[in-house]
């Protein structure tokens, strides 16, 4: 198991020894925790020992799998498979469990885990595992709850566990409360944490995501309003002291004492001496003013045994900064992660410091984000003062309760010294970093080091001392005003023209880019602003008569026409709250309306949302993305989101305003390329298109590319869509017992369009919810697979050329229609794939061809972009927006649809940039290959993190090459896929079948050939609708003979496939023998039933299906050597093969025998046992259509050995049949 581990651990994220060669791995402990789940912990020695560390402790959580081939294997041990035990959702459940619930356990080391619950919580609900994983892993319960596993083992206490415990129990709002903890006490009674289990938020804002995105807009001069953290700043010094003094009510304080100060300088002045030592040798040009001031620098420090009052020691965060705070969605400050600085032991983690230092952490990271801006290109003359805002009043925040809570120093004096010294430490420290680490961000602790001690020249340390601030409750000027006009300023035409406009008027530039259609942030223009002394409220209504604002004190004001294109300003003496005053518009002829504003609403998209979607990370994405209707300001509406980079302008178009773009343009959320609008009082049906003004400045309007629903094809306008269905499946969803390929799979795969009509038209989703669940069930299988119901304009393509990827085509109703037949699916326990088209688009100029005037989503390079063989577009899988769309699409169908699996169409198409391309018709990779590089990751990525999220998903690849490894992991080089469809087999065995059986003997590899390739991927045998169309005859034509030979060699096909090593999929119709090719403008002939041979062919579906579930052999090791073995694969003379299957130890082996002759055969056929076998299938039975010859239901099997078996009998093999034997 060790050996196994050790070479899973280096492709995992969390594993710290990547770049280190592993010299040993040993299991230093283990314990069983119940229901299969085992606590390992693997020692690692590194080959390196002049390292700082040439060992390290990991924890690998495992749980027990009857199944050794399963993608996510860690290691094998005694025969029994374990699987990473964060991929299994109950495995996740138990665990979180343990850490609630009084635990006593013992490990094999002599130690003892012990639960620590705080505040017990129910677990319901979906698990899924966080994607981005740094020293531990994290699962996430139903959104509510959130399991982090710690990975990398040190000894001692968790601050984490510790102060969050303390936290909680104060009932502190602003932490993450602690439901429970596991902990490992060794013998000689060192604890180590494992895992800990806390609340979670979705939806926060991270305080750096939000920094850096505001900073980035104030170095641009954006001065449109935001939610800013300069207005938040205060609250977070707030929340950052209430902390504080919670931790110090809980855990104590002491005064510092002068040991303390001394040891305080003694560290500061060690670290400086190092620090300037290296950065002397290492970069003396870039950190000379620093180096010149080391005088000064060491005053500061030393300046600390002056202060007269040293404060108290307490428990401190002892990381604070931007990154370990969160705003919630009420507003409310939540601090993360209490692990404290990695770098330092446990124990100094837990050690009792001065609360200034976390101060100084947070003040030093309002520095950094202003020099990543600067680094990303911002102008740095507009951030000084701003970073100065930031900390002035986060520390007016902080002070106030921090004083009151008595966690600062009795004078100003003393926290100016100390507040001094920390930050200059800091900075030091962080220098240090940078030297090592990133040698460009060095100008960013330098200038903090020349700033602190500026303030400490000036004498100045903090807010208190600023005159600025000497009026408690002054205003803070907010970031979104318009700076006032300085007197003096130019003369001249212009400037007169300037003057003459009144404060409140908007500039004539922006409102002519506005009403153009080029305006990028029209809530910059429109809605409700400040204005000199008052505010104004603008409206652009063209064809409007007159415009009034309705103030909520119930008065009227009516706006001045200030543009005769509809724009109107009308001047407040205040400004009116968002959602507090309307607007009432007149047009001639005296229509009237009155709307709710929508220029009044902040962006409903968040900063980590749009840097998750730019990173290509959002694996949500259709929850921010696209119509989503929702509640604002106490206000319900929609909020419409959609990508178009290179766009001037874009704008809704829609029902609610007869389809002019005018009235409602979006705008640009910083430089994401998205554009976001709330318009309030549009809810569900509302149907609606995006108006683009492209690069090109011409004017086009497109479908949404994330709508939920759609207008009925031929039509093509986006639907706004609200879901009310209420799911019943939760047996379904939480019933996954074993993994996928050691589980039966047999699959119906089905055209909703052409299965079954009425009236002349197709069933709906509702009407197919009760015949398509009654026809499956009877016939047994497992799983229907849909092909591709995402909406599509053209029906001939039959959905493989889609427009609409995240909306259920509207041909058959409504997306809620479309849950109700998934759900009466899995209430029947079927499961539902549907097929999924990430290769390609159609070139339809509506939809997301050149979106916004430019290759957006495809390759501006035809030879890239194109593919010759369906006149479509490819998908250009290196763009991170693009492979962020596909993704999360995936993950809307499996998370929000119900849908069990996707079988990923053309993925040969997708891996070479060659196909279909003759020579100088494509272009080779970085390499000079043709593989598609950009598609194989994307390829590995999207299935890691469907695995990571669902992890008994089915994830099924369309793939006809020789590609190696489509379904093994990814992180075992694999494209990570968890079958592929085996188009070998299926072209080998219907050519076979397809010639008179005199030339069969010639052909006979063409059956076993398969054998030699079948365990080297998860295959599922596919007869499907490709086979049926085009000229190739349905299943039954193709079969040579006249009509009774037509039926028996497809029922012996049939036999034969459905015990060959596999999963199997059939399409619609071949289960009774349909003549005609298949047609997606008609429905199955199922007046065909009414004849004996069709009727006969379904009732032995039915049978074989239900045979099949019930032998264990016919699915346990489909994908494992050992659950073969050739009886005979030789007797080509007589048409014959023969083989076992084998299951799982203690299930009963089943013998496959096929004739593929029309005679009647006597032969000796070897046996895995001798005593009675029974005859469990017959092909050639009388109700199925056959002759009825056979063995009578039973043959014995002598001891005399044949074939390489220890047993065999005298078998009558009938015409055209496969018979299957199991042991009576």
């Amino acid at each position: 198991m060790a050996e196994d581990i050790a070479r899973w651990l280096p492709h995992q994220r969390w594993f710290a020894g990547k770049a280190r060669a592993i010299e040993r791995a040993r299991i230093a402990d283990f314990a069983g925790l119940g229901e299969g789940l085992v606590m390992v912990i693997v020692e690692v020695d590194y080959a390196d020992v002049q390292a700082s560390s040439s060992r390290e402790r990991y924890q690998v959580p495992l749980v027990a799998t009857t199944d050794s081939a399963t993608e996510d294997v860690v290691a094998v041990a005694a025969g029994v498979a374990f699987r990473d035990a964060l991929r299994d959702a109950d495995a996740c459940r138990h665990l979180a469990t343990l850490t609630m619930r009084p635990t006593r356990l013992l490990t094999s080391a002599a130690a003892t885990l012990t639960s620590d619950p705080v505040d017990p919580a129910p677990l319901r609900g979906p698990v899924r595992r966080m994607g981005v994983e740094q020293s531990n892993s994290s699962v996430v319960f139903a959104d509510a709850l959130i399991l982090k596993v710690l990975r990398r083992l040190e000894p001692g206490e968790n601050p984490e566990v510790e102060l969050t415990r303390a936290l909680t129990r104060q009932g502190s709002p602003h932490v993450l409360a602690l439901r429970g903890s596991l902990i490992r006490t060794s013998a000689d009674a060192n604890v180590t944490a494992l895992a800990i289990l806390s609340d979670f938020v979705p939806g926060g804002l991270e305080g750096w995501a939000l920094a850096t995105t505001e900073a980035e807009a104030v170095g641009r001069g954006d001065e449109r309003e935001r939610p800013s953290l300069s207005d938040q700043a205060g609250h977070l010094g707030a929340a950052v002291a209430r902390v504080h003094a919670a931790l110090g009510e809980a855990l104590g304080t002491r005064p510092a004492t002068s040991a303390d100060v001394d040891d305080w300088i003694r560290a500061m002045l060690a670290q400086r001496e190092r620090v300037l030592t290296v950065a002397k040798r290492r970069a003396p040009e870039a950190v000379a003013p620093v180096l010149a001031a080391t005088a000064d620098i060491d005053r500061t420090l030393k300046a600390v045994a002056t202060a007269p009052d040293p404060g108290v020691l307490s428990r401190v965060h002892g990381d604070l900064h931007l990154g370990q705070v969160l705003l919630d969605r009420s507003g409310t400050w939540r601090i993360l992660d209490f692990e404290g600085e990695p770098a330092r032991s446990m124990a100094e983690r837990r050690r009792p410091s001065s609360p200034l230092r976390d101060v100084a952490g947070m003040v030093r990271s309002f520095d950094y984000t202003v020099g990543h801006a600067v680094h990303q290109g911002t102008d740095e003359s507009r951030l000084g003062p701003w970073r100065d805002l930031l900390r002035r009043t986060f520390l007016e925040g902080y002070f106030e309760p921090a004083r009151e809570a008595g966690m600062l120093p009795a004078d100003e004096r003393s926290t100016q010294v100390l507040l001094g010294a920390f930050e200059l430490d800091k900075a030091i420290y962080e220098l240090g970093y940078e030297l090592a680490n990133r040698p460009d961000w060095v100008p960013i602790p330098t200038h903090g080091i020349r700033r602190v001690l500026d303030r400490a020249r000036a004498g100045r340390g903090d807010h208190a001392l600023d005159p600025q601030l000497a009026n408690k409750g002054t205003p803070m000027p907010r970031t979104s005003r318009r700076p006032q006009a300085t007197r003096g300023a130019a003369r001249g035409p212009v400037a007169a023209r300037e003057a003459a406009r009144p404060a409140w008027q908007a500039h004539p530039d922006e409102v002519r880019a506005l009403i153009e259609g080029r305006h990028r942030d029209p809530h910059r223009v429109l809605g409700a602003h400040e204005a000199g002394d008052g505010a104004v409220v603008r409206v652009y209504r063209p064809d409007a008569e007159s415009v009034e604002v309705l103030l909520p004190e119930g008065s009227t004001v009516s706006a001045e026409r200030t543009d005769n294109a509809g724009f109107f300003e009308a001047p407040l003496d205040g400004l009116p709250g968002a959602s507090t005053y309307r607007v009432r518009v007149r047009y001639p002829g005296g229509s009237t309306f009155e709307l709710v504003d929508p220029y009044g609403f902040w962006p409903t998209l968040g900063p980590m949302d749009l840097h998750l979607a730019g990173e290509g990370r959002h694996e949500e994405l259709w929850q921010r993305m696209g119509a989503r209707v929702h509640t604002a300001n106490h206000i319900r509406g929609t909020s419409f989101a959609v990508w178009a980079p290179n766009a001037q302008g874009v704008r809704v178009v829609a029902d609610f305003n007869t389809w002019d773009g005018r009235l409602h343009p979006m705008r640009m959320l910083g430089d994401s390329g998205i554009w976001e609008l709330f318009i309030p009082d549009v809810g569900g049906g509302t149907y609606y298109k995006y108006e683009i003004v492209t690069a090109q400045g011409h004017l086009v309007t497109r479908a949404d590319p994330y709508a939920l629903a759609t207008e009925v094809p031929p039509g093509t306008a986006s639907r706004v869509h609200e879901s009310t269905y209420e799911w019943g499946d939760a047996e379904w969803m939480d019933g996954h017992d074993g993994a996928p390929i050691s589980s039966p799979m047999a699959i119906y795969e089905v055209h909703l369009g052409s299965w079954r009509h009425r009236d002349g038209r197709p069933f709906t989703y509702r009407e197919l919810a009760e015949d398509l669940v009654g026809h499956v069930t009877y016939l047994g299988f497992t799983h229907v697979e849909f092909l591709p119901v995402a909406e599509h304009p053209f029906g001939g393509s039959w959905g493989y050329q889609v427009t609409g990827h995240y909306a259920p085509t509207a041909r058959f109703g409504d997306p809620d229609d479309f849950r109700y037949l998934v759900d009466r699916l899995h209430q029947a326990g079927i499961g539902v794939i549907v097929d999924w088209v990430p290769a390609h688009f159609p070139k339809d100029e509506w939809a997301l061809a050149r979106f916004d005037g430019t290759a957006l989503y495809e390759h501006a390079d035809p030879r890239r972009g194109e593919h010759p063989d369906w006149g479509t577009l490819v998908f250009n899988f290196g763009r991170n927006e693009v492979r962020n769309f596909l993704i999360a699409n995936a993950l809307f169908w499996l998370e929000e649809l119900h849908v069990d699996g996707l079988r990923v169409d053309a993925v040969a198409s997708m891996l070479y940039l060659d196909y279909s391309r003759a020579e100088g018709e494509w272009v080779p990779n970085a390499f000079g290959g043709r593989e598609n590089l950009e598609a194989v990751d994307f390829l590995k990525d999207l299935n890691s993190v469907v695995y990571a999220r669902n992890p008994h998903a089915l994830m099924i690849a369309e793939e006809s090459t020789a590609w190696p490894g489509v379904s093994r992991p990814a992180y075992l080089g694999g494209l990570g896929f968890g079958f592929k469809w085996n188009m070998g087999w299926m072209h080998d065995t219907l050519d076979y079948l397809s010639r008179d059986p005199i030339h069969r003997r010639f052909h006979h590899h063409q059956l076993t050939f398969a054998l030699m390739y079948a365990f080297s991927e998860n295959f599922v045998l596919p007869l499907s609708h490709d086979e049926v169309v085009h000229g190739k005859r349905s299943m039954v034509a193709k079969m040579p003979g006249d009509r009774w030979q037509k039926f028996a060699n497809l029922r012996a096909l049939y036999g034969c496939m459905w015990a060959h090593p596999g999963k199997q999929l059939l399409f619609m119709g071949s289960e009774f023998g349909q003549w005609r090719e298949w047609s997606e403008g008609r429905e199955l002939d199922w007046d065909l039933l009414a004849e004996p041979d069709h009727s006969g062919l379904q009732t032995m579906v039915a049978d074989l299906n239900h045979r099949y579930r019930e032998l264990p052999a016919l699915w346990q090791r489909d994908t494992r050597p050992e659950g073969f073995t050739w009886i005979d694969a030789n007797n080509a003379d007589d048409n014959v093969l023969a083989f076992i299957r084998w299951g799982e130890e203690g299930s009963q082996a089943v013998v496959c025998v096929s004739n593929f002759s029309p005679v009647v055969r006597r032969l000796r056929v070897g046996l895995p046992a001798a005593g009675g076998f029974r005859e469990v299938l017959n092909t050639d039975a009388g109700n199925y259509g056959g002759s009825n010859i056979g063995n009578y239901g039973a043959v014995t099997a002598e001891e005399r050995g044949w074939h390489g078996q220890p047993a065999s009998a005298e078998l009558t093999l009938p015409p055209l049949a496969t018979i299957w034997l199991a042991k009576a």
